[in-house]
């Protein structure tokens, strides 16, 4: 069973990348399958430098609230994946095509979900385009 800490941890880092603009954001209790780890939590970026902001962004949070990393894989050269190692859980952090690419949800889709309590998106004030004003009207 996930233990309270990890699942704080978790969410703090899905809340965080969230706020950031993270993208498909997704947590997996994977204890079952993977003894020695509790939980991936799993998220897309759009570009190589929002996956390097991401990367600092997240790993800045999880300091703060008091994780420890052991390791980091990804940031250097070209990598289109970052994965963040708290022992406990990992963080995967995608270019959205890598994620599409390795398939790693269809690979842990029969783990549970882990709730995730993410902030809403903004609502706009105002139209951004004529689509979005005929919808408004």
């Amino acid at each position: 069973m996930l233990s309270d800490i990890t699942h704080a941890y978790i969410e703090k880092a899905a809340q965080e990348a969230a706020l950031k603009g993270a993208l498909n954001i997704k947590a997996y209790d994977v204890e079952e399958r993977l003894p020695l780890v509790e939980g991936f939590l799993v998220m897309s970026v759009s570009s190589m430098r929002q996956l390097r902001a991401m990367t600092a962004h997240v790993e800045r949070a999880l300091h703060e609230a008091g994780a420890k990393r052991r390791t980091r894989e990804g940031l250097e050269g070209e990598s289109q994946w970052v994965i963040l190692d708290y022992q406990d859980f990992f963080v995967h952090i995608f270019l959205e095509e890598a994620r599409d690419f390795y398939g790693l949800d269809s690979m842990w889709s029969d783990c549970p979900f882990i709730s995730l309590d993410l902030p809403e998106a903004e609502v706009k004030d105002e139209p951004s385009s004529l689509l979005d004003f005929l919808e408004l009207n």
